[in-house]
């Protein structure tokens, strides 16, 4: 027994850490929380535009269903069916009903209260692209039979249309194609 009434050879287990241990230990830790964070945040912003994209979907095929299922918009089935429309200058697209069968959305036609909608994108999410010419502005639209025909409607009206999807900050994109027969679907490129 020693002093402090241990066995022999027990001394050196009293002894602890050193400084210069815990520095190590504590920066060890440090480093690994900071490539972490790093690899968080950057997850995160790709994480936004892909939501994006995937709310952007779920718009087009809630405007496919209502088409479908004969939702009424204030009380009658629209004519022209149920649609999206989506505008590069804004940072918003609607859900809407072409109650007036001409093909295109309209003041009125995205009304909460009769089931259209409004959708908000994120300050740093724009439309980069719509339609294969490129235009400014894109009416996608689910025409009311079996199968679901679609009228893409922009300067020209199109078979088939590719949304782009950029994130400024990230300069993440996403795809979306929609076909004439409703297939809707997030791409890697489009063509």
């Amino acid at each position: 027994m020693n002093k402090a009434g241990l066995p022999r050879g027990c001394e050196a287990s009293l002894r602890g850490f050193t400084l210069i241990e815990m520095i190590i230990a504590i920066s060890i830790i440090a480093l690994i929380s900071g490539v972490f964070l790093a690899n968080y945040s950057g997850g995160n912003n790709r994480t936004t535009a892909i939501n994006v994209g995937r709310d952007l979907v779920g718009a087009l095929n809630r405007a496919q269903s209502n088409a479908l299922y004969g939702v009424k918009y204030n009380g009658q089935i629209p004519s022209g069916g149920w649609g999206v429309y989506l505008n590069k200058a804004s940072s918003t697209y609607a859900l809407f009903a072409d109650i007036n069968n001409n093909g295109t959305y309209d003041s009125g036609e995205a009304n909460n209260i009769y089931g259209g909608q409004i959708f908000a994108m994120p300050a740093t999410s724009v439309l980069s692209s719509l339609g294969v010419g490129g235009d400014n502005y894109l009416n996608i639209i689910f025409l009311p039979s079996i199968p679901p025909l679609v009228t893409i409607a922009n300067s020209v009206t199109s078979t088939a249309t590719c949304i782009n999807l950029l994130d400024n900050t990230t300069q993440v994109s996403d795809k979306i194609k929609v076909n004439r027969f409703g297939l809707i679907e997030e791409a890697k490129t489009c063509q």
